[in-house]
């Protein structure tokens, strides 16, 4: 690891892996339960790692972060720290998943975490589970509209690291995808919606063989943080038992 990868780790660490509770609006802590709050925040709630997409912050889970916490989760949310949109590799992000994921697990104690990711978020974090040793670490894995398949429109881009990455079949999504689409005894789920620009191929992008697929209606790419219909999915996702199998796809009214 990179000295500037110890300096970080030390500093989440220091700083407890995260930041002040942020503030919900009103209309989502109205009729929260005391007792799970109060779990959330000794630290006994099921630690959860939110991890966001490129040109995201911490702050797309403004809304998500509190709403975890009010029903029993102990959520932090990472911010990606020097990457440049056009220079970043999968494994860079990866190596910053695998920093936080330490730090979470040593504030909290837990030998396993969950995460919920969206967008590239959920492809980096599947990066950590394949190659750099995650899925010990990780229990259960939600991405909301991550394009594991591609984008579409990718093809059309400059060859710069993103617009390679994001092209359908492209090298680094080949190697996550086979020789099969999940990998580790990590529960994996896809939220994914038909009016997201992400989902512009003839499949759908976001959903993942072998997985538990959620496809909903009329929330946009940025939207799939905050759309109130999701949140109970995610729940039920983070606590899924691992030997549960998945069925057919459901839709999210």
């Amino acid at each position: 690891m990179k000295l500037a990868g110890w300096m970080l780790l030390a500093g989440l660490m220091l700083a407890g892996c995260g930041k002040a509770p942020v503030v919900a609006p009103v209309a989502v802590l109205r009729g929260s339960d005391p007792a799970l709050v109060a779990k959330a925040a000794t630290g006994q709630g099921n630690p959860v790692l939110l991890v966001h997409g490129i040109h995201g912050s911490s702050q797309n889970f403004a809304v998500m972060e509190p709403w975890l916490r009010q029903n029993g989760f102990d959520p932090v949310a990472l911010d990606f720290v020097d990457v440049a949109w056009r220079d970043w590799t999968l494994d860079d992000l990866a190596d910053q998943v695998a920093l936080h994921v330490m730090a979470l697990r040593a504030r909290t104690g837990k030998d396993q975490i969950d995460v919920v990711a969206h967008s590239l978020g959920g492809i980096a974090t599947r990066q950590y589970i394949k190659f750099h040793g995650g899925d010990k670490y990780i229990k259960h894995l939600v991405c909301l509209g991550s394009p594991h398949h591609g984008v579409g429109y990718a093809a059309l881009g400059p060859g710069i690291d993103i617009a390679t990455l994001f092209r359908p079949h492209s090298q680094q999504l080949n190697d996550l995808n086979r020789p099969a689409e999940i990998f580790g005894q990590v529960a994996y789920t896809n939220v994914w919606s038909t009016s997201d620009y992400m989902e512009a191929l003839p499949f759908a992008s976001g959903r993942q063989i072998g997985a538990f697929n959620f496809r909903i209606n009329g929330t946009t790419h940025s939207g799939m943080t905050t759309d109130p219909r999701i949140f109970p999915v995610i729940k039920e996702s983070l606590l899924r038992p691992l030997a549960e199998a998945p069925g057919a796809e459901r839709h999210i009214e």
